[in-house]
């Protein structure tokens, strides 16, 4: 099942002010600060942010993309 996810998660860093006034909270999965920035991770179809990167899906992951109609 986790491979449904793969190719649909991605990961970046954003500032504080960048994640309170990002638009699509609802595809984020998960967020932790890290230092100064705070690392985030979302499931979509498309690349979130320019520095979003795809990372592994795990079975969360492949869950919410059902959830949502991603995969």
């Amino acid at each position: 099942m986790v491979q449904l996810g793969e190719g649909f998660v991605w990961q970046w860093s954003m500032t504080t002010e960048e994640f309170e006034k990002f638009p699509n909270k609802q595809m984020i999965t998960n967020h932790m600060r890290d230092g100064e920035m705070i690392k985030v991770r979302a499931v979509a179809k498309d690349k979130p942010a320019p520095d979003a990167v795809n990372v592994k899906a795990h079975l969360e992951d492949a869950y919410l993309c059902l959830l949502r109609d991603i995969a």
